[in-house]
C-alpha cells in the first residue's frame, strides 16, 4: 500500500475523531451535570426553535462518518500507482459524493426562509460588502500558496517521498480526458455545485455545530482539518486547509454563506481557467 494513502487515511481518521470529539464531550458534561443537580438526564417540556439543533448533529456527525468512511475506502480500493483515474468512474463519484451533501442544502434553505437564526444562511450581500469582508484575499492567499509550493518542488518532494501523484484527480482528468461533455460536467460540479454543497456544510453545519462546543479558533481548525482531509490530496492539503480557514474568517464577518459560497465559485473558476490554459497548449503542441 502506498505510504501516500496511508498518510491520506491517517489524516481523514484523524479529522473524524477531532470533529466528532468536542460535541460528544458536550453533551456527556451536560447529562452529568443535569444529573448532579437532580434534573432529568433528557429535558422536556418547551422547545425551542433553534439552529442547529440535536437532530442536525447526529445528522453531521453520520455525515462525517459516513463520507470519511467513503473517502478511506476509495483510498484503499483506488489506484495504488500513479496511473490516471477512470474519467466516467471519477463523474459518477461526484455526483453521488454531492448527492450526499443535498440534505445539508434543503436544511440551510429551510432555515433561511423560517428566519431560524438569522445570519446562518443564504442571506444577501452586496458586492461592496464583499469586497470590505476581504473576499480577495480568501481566493488569492491560498492560490498565491499553492503556486509558491509548486515553484519550489514540494510537489516533486512529495512525489518522491510519499508516491504521490503529482496532481488531484480532478486536475488529472480535466488535462487528460479526450471526453469534451466530461470536461463541462467537472467544470460545472467543480465551479457551481461544489461551492454550494461544501459551504452548506463545513460551514453552514460543521462550524456552527462545532464553535457551540469548542469556541470559534478551535471550530475553525477542526472544520478547516476536516476540509482539507476530505479532498484526499497532500499535494493540496495545505492551501485548501488555510482557503478552508480563511473561509470560516469570511462567514463570521459577513453572517451569510452568499460570502464563503462566491468565495469558493471564484477561486475554483480560477482554478478551472488555470487547467483549460494548460490544456489549451497541450492540445497546440
Amino acid at each position: 500500500m502506498p505510504l501516500y494513502v496511508q498518510i491520506n487515511a491517517a489524516l481523514l481518521g484523524i479529522a473524524t475523531v477531532l470533529c466528532i470529539l468536542p460535541e460528544l464531550v458536550r453533551l456527556l458534561r451536560k447529562q452529568l451535570l443535569m444529573r448532579k443537580q437532580g434534573l432529568p438526564a433528557l429535558p422536556t417540556g418547551n422547545k425551542q426553535i433553534s439552529f442547529p439543533g440535536n437532530a442536525d448533529i447526529l445528522w453531521s456527525h453520520l455525515f462525517i462518518l459516513l463520507y470519511s468512511l467513503l473517502a478511506i475506502s476509495g483510498l484503499f480500493s483506488g489506484r495504488g500507482d500513479a496511473s490516471e483515474p477512470s474519467t466516467d468512474t471519477y463523474i459518477v463519484s461526484l455526483f453521488i459524493n454531492i448527492g450526499i451533501y443535498l440534505p445539508f442544502i434543503h436544511r440551510i434553505i429551510y432555515v433561511t426562509r423560517q428566519g431560524i437564526a438569522p445570519g446562518l444562511g443564504f442571506h444577501r450581500i452586496s458586492l461592496v460588502q464583499l469586497l470590505r469582508n476581504n473576499i480577495l484575499y480568501v481566493i488569492v492567499i491560498p492560490l498565491v500558496i499553492s503556486f509558491v509550493l509548486e515553484n519550489h518542488g514540494f510537489d516533486q518532494w512529495l512525489h518522491e517521498c510519499t508516491g504521490t501523484p503529482c496532481q488531484q484527480d480532478i486536475i488529472s482528468v480535466l488535462i487528460n480526458s479526450d471526453n469534451l461533455t466530461a470536461r463541462i460536467c467537472l467544470i460545472f460540479l467543480a465551479v457551481v455545485v461544489a461551492p454550494i454543497a461544501e459551504e452548506c456544510f463545513f460551514r453552514g453545519f460543521l462550524y456552527n455545530i462545532l464553535k457551540k462546543s469548542s469556541g470559534k479558533v478551535v471550530a475553525a481548525l477542526l472544520s478547516s482539518l476536516l476540509f482539507a482531509a476530505l479532498h484526499t490530496s497532500l499535494v493540496q492539503f495545505v492551501p485548501l486547509f488555510i482557503f478552508a480557514l480563511l473561509q470560516c474568517r469570511l462567514y463570521e464577518k459577513s453572517r451569510t454563506l452568499v460570502a464563503p459560497v462566491a468565495a469558493h465559485f471564484l477561486f475554483n473558476l480560477i482554478g478551472s481557467f488555470f487547467i483549460l490554459l494548460i490544456v489549451i497548449v497541450k492540445a497546440s503542441l
